[in-house]
């Protein structure tokens, strides 16, 4: 290594080793949230809350962690991630209720907000609304992967205002941009063509 490296020492020790071990766990969540995110070939404005939560919930454990370079650089990214955390869309609140594996469980408190009016809006005979119903269906599974538009597709005779709601929030993309072409040359060779 000394050849190739000129600030090379010495390899790293045991306790070297276990601290990268550490810090590529770590950092294996934010490659799998990013992935999650920039995928184009199915919905991902309801995966937002729960990757987001993934998050959360490891900057939390982290900031109690033995390892003081994560405790340390985790604890500057929870102030961050508090300032932003506030500031969310209630579009991303939305989609995650429009999937049946969440519902209400993620963020129960952001959707009532601004759909209380919407709860009353649609009646059926025994006085409870599309989304009442809807939200009264047992949980799907969060084991395994589900299309959430194909999910809707078969309720719409069901649920026909739900699940339009449903499909127009669930089609926007978290992200415009893949997560490959964010790193790529060519990504950047596009940016300034659209730049001009």
């Amino acid at each position: 290594m000394a050849k190739t490296d000129a600030n090379f020492v010495h390899c790293p020790g045991s306790q070297e080793w276990s601290k990268i071990e550490n810090f590529c766990k770590f950092l294996q969540v934010f490659h799998e949230v990013t992935l999650a995110f920039s995928g184009s070939k199915y919905p991902t404005t309801n995966l937002y809350f729960p990757n987001v939560l993934k998050i959360r919930l490891l900057l939390k454990d982290e900031m109690v962690s033995n390892d003081d370079f994560l405790k340390t650089m985790t604890t500057r990214m929870n102030l961050k991630f508090d300032k932003y955390w506030s500031k969310f869309s209630t579009i991303m609140g939305i989609a995650v209720i429009f999937d049946p594996r969440y519902k209400f469980q993620v963020i129960d408190w952001a959707f009532k907000k601004d759909f209380d009016e919407f709860s009353s809006y649609e009646f059926t005979t025994d006085g409870k609304s599309e989304l009442e119903l809807y939200l009264e269906e047992p949980k799907l599974s969060q084991i395994g992967d589900l299309n959430v538009l194909e999910y809707w597709k078969p309720l719409q005779g069901r649920f026909p205002i739900v699940s339009q709601m449903a499909r127009d929030i669930l089609v926007i993309p978290i992200s415009t941009v893949a997560s490959g072409s964010i790193f790529s040359i060519g990504g950047r060779v596009l940016m300034l063509i659209r730049a001009h």
